[in-house]
């Protein structure tokens, strides 16, 4: 039996809620460096540019990735209630 096995359900439950917290927090990272990013487009440098647009894919794609995580613990902690 090895050790992951042996968690109790609301164990992934709660790893489940803290990447779900995640996601959400990583969403609005996302949404205001992007807004920022088009707010002031025309007064920042090219390396800010491309900083920001980073930081705003970068935001969003770790976000997608935390809700993705966050599904599957949800599953494994309702099958295992």
């Amino acid at each position: 039996m090895s050790w992951l096995e042996a968690l109790p359900w609301w164990a992934f439950a709660l790893a489940a809620l803290s990447c779900a917290l995640g996601a959400a927090a990583l969403a609005f990272l996302a949404l205001s460096a992007g807004t920022a990013y088009g707010t002031e487009y025309h007064v920042l440098s090219v390396a800010q540019r491309r900083m920001a647009r980073l930081l705003s894919f970068g935001a969003l794609a770790g976000a997608l990735g935390c809700a993705l995580l966050a599904l599957a613990l949800g599953m494994v902690a309702l099958h295992r209630f």
